[in-house]
């Protein structure tokens, strides 16, 4: 028996190793949760975010102020607060035509437009 061929046998089962020890795979396990924990709670934060209700509740203030330009014939330019939104009214006037456009915005964030609504405006 070679003693050369002996060796290159021991060696080869000391270096061919299958699969995973309990360490490496606890390790692994450990990693995946932490990661799946961090996307759950940022994708919970924002499916739980109140923009849908928040946009609902700008749109009947927006219908609101329609209605109040239609009834009340006021054509002015304004800009109120409201429930913590900003109500803008806007009058353009295309062809001695009045056009009113009702913008509500975040008070908190102006830059977040939750509603626009333009209507036509006849004169009586």
């Amino acid at each position: 028996m070679d003693v050369r061929t002996g060796l290159d046998r021991s060696l080869r089962t000391v270096t061919y190793e299958d699969g995973f020890t309990l360490i490496e795979s606890l390790v692994a396990m450990g990693l995946f949760t932490g990661v799946v924990f961090l996307l759950v709670t940022v994708f919970s934060g924002f499916m739980l975010d109140d923009f849908p209700s928040r946009s609902l509740q700008a749109m009947a203030i927006a219908q609101k102020e329609i209605t109040s330009v239609r009834t009340d014939c006021d054509l002015t330019s304004a800009v109120r607060d409201t429930a913590g939104f900003l109500v803008e009214r806007g009058i353009n006037i295309q062809q001695k035509i009045p056009h009113v456009t009702v913008t509500v915005r975040a008070a908190s964030r102006p830059s977040t437009i939750y509603a626009k609504l333009t209507i036509v405006c006849a004169l009586k």
